[in-house]
C-alpha cells in the first residue's frame, strides 16, 4: 500500500512539474491566459489548500470582464483563453452564455457550442437562458431538431413568464408539423438577447 502510494506521489509530481514547464512556455507567448489555468485542477486544490472553489469565482470573474471588453484579438486567441478557463469548469452561468456565444458567433464552431451549452447546463440545470440557446441553436443550425424539445420544455416551465412560443415549437416539433420563418427568426433572436447578459445581472 505504501509503494503504491509512493508510486502515486511520483507520478502527481512529475505531472505537476511538466505542467508548470508547459505553462511557463505559454505564459511567455500568451501572458494574458488565466493565472495558475495551465496546471492541472487537483495541482491548484492542493495549492490553494483546498478553496479552489475561490479560484473559479475569479476565472469568472475575469472570463467575463475579458469577454465584455476584448475587441482587438484573433477569434483563436479568445477561444484558447475561453478553453483554459473552462477546462475548471467555474461555477456562474453566465460566463457559459458567453463563452458558447463568442464561439457560436466569432469562432463558428457548432460542435464547442453545444458542448460548452452542456456543460453549463451540468452545473446550472434550472437555467432557462442556457436551456432556451440549445434549444435555438439545434432548431436552427443543425439538422437535429428533435434534440431540441426537452430544451424547449424545460425553458417554458423555467421561464417566469411562461412564454408560449417555447411550447409551440416543442409541439410542433413532436407532432412533425411545419415551424414557420417568424418562428425560428423569433427564437434566435431571443437566443441572441440572452446570450449577451447585462453583466450587472450575472448575480440574479
Amino acid at each position: 500500500m505504501r509503494y503504491c502510494a509512493l508510486i502515486l506521489s511520483i507520478v502527481l509530481v512529475f505531472q505537476s512539474a511538466k505542467s508548470l514547464n508547459a505553462y511557463n512556455e505559454l505564459h511567455k507567448a500568451n501572458p494574458l491566459i488565466p493565472p495558475l489555468s495551465q496546471y492541472p485542477r487537483f495541482f491548484v486544490n492542493l495549492i490553494s489548500m483546498g478553496h479552489i472553489r475561490l479560484y473559479e469565482d475569479f476565472l469568472h470573474i475575469w472570463l467575463i470582464q475579458y469577454l465584455s471588453n476584448q475587441n482587438e484579438e484573433t477569434p483563436e486567441v479568445v477561444g484558447q483563453r475561453i478553453r483554459y478557463t473552462l477546462k475548471f469548469k467555474p461555477y456562474g452561468k453566465y460566463i457559459y452564455l458567453l463563452s458558447a456565444f463568442y464561439i457560436f458567433d466569432k469562432i463558428r464552431s457548432l460542435e464547442e457550442t453545444i458542448k460548452t451549452y452542456e456543460l453549463g447546463l451540468k452545473l446550472h440545470p434550472d437555467s432557462w437562458r442556457l436551456h432556451i440557446c440549445l434549444a435555438n441553436i439545434y432548431l436552427n443550425y443543425t439538422e437535429d431538431k428533435h434534440t431540441a424539445v426537452p430544451h424547449f420544455e424545460k425553458a417554458y416551465e423555467l421561464h417566469p413568464d411562461k412564454p408560449i412560443l417555447y411550447k409551440n415549437i416543442a409541439q410542433k416539433i413532436i407532432n412533425n408539423e411545419k415551424i414557420y420563418y417568424n418562428e425560428k427568426s423569433r427564437s434566435d433572436m431571443i437566443f441572441r438577447q440572452v446570450s449577451k447578459p447585462i453583466i450587472d445581472e450575472q448575480f440574479d
